[in-house]
């Protein structure tokens, strides 16, 4: 009798399991309800920064990289898919940056604004109607960062080189950034999902760590950031009502 009865359980389990994993499905060719409005999302997300450049040694070293040259940084997204496959957002980014070589130190602060556009590749190789429950996508952008930094030697103490806000011009940086990433989406249900990013930034300066030669600039500083976030994707409505995500590819209800 127990068996049985855990047999059950076990089946009730399941299908609750496989029921939330379609539900969490997204349709986009079958409602039409909203036009413009449909598809917007907002995600929030928090992680690391790790720097490359003059004043940094572990570039080679993943492990050592995070726990001496990171920092913390983080950002937040407002965006739409245009259909089910391709969308695009804009991104407001800030944080700290850290970088070490011998006794010199470099610490940076920054903020960054980018324009992305993404790609679901799950869904762009499969070619469904509705967004999978779990996809990968891929994102490319341009947008500008702004920042001051600070270039020490710790065993004297002394500054060696700063620049932005803290100089007599009193004003950060600025040059403008391509980020280049690739990333994981669960879809919880209908509205929220969390998601794991990885983001290459490639910035046109030599000046992120403070450290730089002469007038001209030979080497580009650059950095990653690795971080994990939620994300809020708006339901689909019109002024009649507001339509639900069906819970199977058969079935959509319409409400008043």
């Amino acid at each position: 009798m127990k068996n049985i009865i855990s047999q059950k359980s076990a089946l009730i389990v399941v299908l609750l399991l496989l029921s939330s994993g379609v539900f969490a499905q997204r349709d986009f060719k079958r409602n039409k309800g909203g036009g413009i409005w449909r598809h917007w999302f907002v995600k929030a997300n928090v992680g690391a920064t790790a720097f490359f450049g003059d004043i940094s040694t572990y570039d080679h070293d993943p492990f050592n990289k995070f726990k001496y040259e990171s920092k913390f940084g983080y950002s937040v997204s407002a965006g739409k898919w245009i259909n089910d496959w391709g969308g695009a957002n804009f991104t407001f980014s800030g944080g700290k940056m850290k970088g070490i070589r011998n006794n010199y130190e470099s610490h940076t602060d920054f903020y960054q604004y980018t324009l992305e556009a993404q790609v679901n590749l799950t869904q762009l190789y499969f070619d469904q109607d509705v967004q999978s429950v779990f996809y990968v996508y891929a994102k490319l952008g341009f947008g500008l960062i702004e920042f001051n930094a600070m270039y020490t030697n710790q065993t004297t103490g002394d500054t060696i080189h700063i620049i932005g806000k803290h100089t007599p011009f009193n004003k950060r940086v600025t040059e403008w950034v391509i980020p280049i990433g690739i990333g994981g989406v669960y879809n919880i249900d209908q509205n929220f999902a969390i998601f794991f990013d990885g983001t290459f930034n490639y910035t046109n300066t030599d000046k992120l760590d403070a450290k730089f030669s002469g007038s001209t600039d030979d080497k580009k500083d650059y950095y990653i950031y690795i971080s994990v976030g939620l994300k809020y994707t708006f339901s689909i409505k019109d002024k009649h009502g507001s339509y639900r995500r069906p819970v199977s590819r058969r079935k959509i209800r319409w409400v008043r």
